[in-house]
């Protein structure tokens, strides 16, 4: 499986803590899936979501834009499947 560094996004939580999350593309054949990686050592790969690049490409956009960390992660790949 390889795995490609696609963005990185700070945010600032409610209490002002700085969190750096880390977005990456996952490939394993024809297969695409997302991982998530955070500055505090959270991290949370999810492979095989979609042979579809396009799609995967359209998913990591929304969860850089919404800065998805890596605990909801699941929970919006569930609602985006």
């Amino acid at each position: 499986m390889m795995d490609v560094m696609v963005n990185q996004r700070t945010c600032v939580d409610e209490g002002g803590n700085a969190h750096t999350f880390t977005y990456f593309l996952l490939q394993d054949d024809m297969e695409y899936g997302v991982g998530v990686h955070s500055d505090r050592g959270e991290a949370v790969r999810i492979p095989h979501i979609t042979p579809d690049r396009t799609r995967i490409t359209q998913l990591l956009d929304l969860l850089c834009r919404l800065e998805v960390s890596p605990i909801h992660l699941r929970d919006v790949i569930d609602d985006w499947l």
